[in-house]
């Protein structure tokens, strides 16, 4: 929602710039990407604190690079990624998905909450 938010003020002020076009396309194009971007998990069976992380993005554009934050303090790059939590709770995992465009880029900060066994 945060990110919404940031895309349509930002939008609402390039409508009053002069030559501000290609950036409200850069927005537009931007939020349209994001929708195609999603993050998963899943918990292995034998360890249920070694988790699977996945970052999907079903564009036309290239997937660039994805950077976690596992919510603990660690972090990992790569679309696929596992990580082993020190302790069991709810993190905060966050996917900075970053989507090439010929000369331009687009980047998406899906957020999501696991539970950790």
């Amino acid at each position: 929602m945060k990110r919404v938010m940031s895309c349509l003020i930002l939008g609402a002020i390039c409508l009053f710039q002069p030559g501000c076009k290609k950036t409200l396309e850069s927005i537009a194009n931007c939020t349209g990407e994001g929708l195609l971007m999603s993050v998963h998990h899943t918990e292995d069976t034998s360890s249920p604190k070694l988790i699977h992380f996945e970052a999907k993005y079903s564009g036309s554009h290239t997937l660039e690079s994805v950077t976690w934050n596992f919510g603990d303090g660690s972090t990992g790059t790569g679309p696929n990624v596992d990580h082993t939590y020190a302790a069991s709770g709810t993190y905060l995992v966050t996917a900075k998905i970053k989507i090439a465009s010929g000369k331009s880029t687009c980047e998406s900060d899906p957020t999501r909450s696991v539970v950790v066994k």
